[in-house]
């Protein structure tokens, strides 16, 4: 029994070394700590529940008074009550302490949550903006071309206006031309009356800007039907105008 007993006194000691550190242990709140102080005091108290039950036999082995026994069981359920009370603090602080990291953890996580919403969003309003943006380029570009294309539609009325006006001042010239050909006395072919015919012919026909079949024909019209049969061969255009003139002005 001595050696139970003593046995039973150092598992004691043990427990009082542990349960002293339980207060120092609560105030740091440090987690793993007192995971370890709880699994310790557990332990410790079940291997005094059981040396406590073999000493107790060992006193009635012994013959020793109920009375005292149950004495000396009370001071040790007392000391176990104390330990089981502090067992109930370190799990209540550990609770706690859980309870707190799960709030930071939930805490961490809306935070993560929230910028990961926000960096959506901003990536969102981003590819809105480009979309916007290349939009606008596109309209930009399309009006440019427009502007581009109404200008060369006015360039072109312009141009065809300014060719409407030439010509009509062409024609002017022509119709002029034509009330100027009653002044021009028909060449008949003596030498003698081509230099006067060919001055006239040549002021009032040929330095006009009338096309140059225009004039050809003038020259037709102004020559009498023995002088125009020596052109009369020759093509009704420009070049042949050309010939016309150096036919007559050789011969």
């Amino acid at each position: 029994m001595e050696s139970k007993l003593k046995e039973l006194t150092g598992k004691f000691k043990a427990l009082n070394f542990v349960v002293g550190k339980v207060d120092d242990a609560m105030t740091a709140r440090e987690k793993e700590n007192l995971k370890r102080i709880e699994a310790s005091l557990t332990t410790k108290i079940n291997g005094i529940y059981t040396a406590k039950e073999e000493v107790e036999e060992l006193k009635f082995i012994n013959e020793e008074s109920e009375e005292d026994v149950k004495t000396w069981a009370d001071e040790i359920e007392t000391k176990l009550r104390n330990a089981r009370e502090k067992i109930g603090l370190v799990k209540q602080t550990l609770m706690e302490i859980e309870n707190e990291e799960t709030i930071m953890q939930g805490q961490k996580d809306e935070e993560i949550r929230e910028k990961t919403i926000k960096i959506e969003t901003d990536k969102q309003i981003a590819i809105e903006k480009a979309r916007i943006e290349l939009e606008k380029a596109h309209k930009e570009e399309e009006r440019k071309r427009e502007l581009e294309h109404q200008d060369l539609i006015l360039q072109q009325r312009l141009k065809f206006e300014k060719d409407l006006t030439t010509t009509e001042s062409k024609l002017k010239q022509v119709k002029n031309a034509k009330l100027k050909k009653l002044d021009i006395t028909n060449f008949s072919g003596k030498v003698s009356d081509w230099l006067p015919f060919w001055n006239i012919f040549e002021a009032e026909i040929d330095a006009t800007e009338i096309p140059a079949v225009s004039k050809f024909g003038y020259l037709k019209e102004l020559l009498e039907p023995s002088v125009r049969a020596e052109i009369e061969g020759l093509p009704f255009n420009s070049e042949g105008y050309e010939r016309a003139k150096n036919i007559l002005k050789s011969e």
